[in-house]
């Protein structure tokens, strides 16, 4: 059998609240949580796997040497665009 699986992750680092909305289900809300969804749709606009936003890279230079600038880009409910990075090797698995 020759299964690809695509997959997009976006990552970000931010104040959320995080509790139960009911019937047991946990969940985080807040802006950092509404600019990592959108910091993972433009994954698809980009065509990459994996976006880090700006916050998620700041005091980790390790970090920025695996990820690669991916531009300033507006994104939807924000009032300033944010800036990403994209992760430079994402290794791919084919089952």
């Amino acid at each position: 059998m020759n299964l690809e699986v695509h997959c997009h992750i976006g990552l970000n680092i931010g104040d959320v609240a995080l509790g139960a909305m009911g019937r047991g289900v946990n969940t985080a809300v807040g802006e950092a949580v509404n600019v990592t969804f959108r910091i993972e749709s433009l994954t698809r606009k980009l065509q990459v796997p994996v976006l880090a936003g700006a916050p998620f890279l700041n005091g980790w230079p390790e970090g920025l040497q695996l990820y690669q600038n991916a531009g300033i880009h507006p994104v939807k409910g924000q009032p300033d665009p944010v800036e990403v990075y994209s992760l430079i090797d994402v290794p791919t698995m084919s089952f």
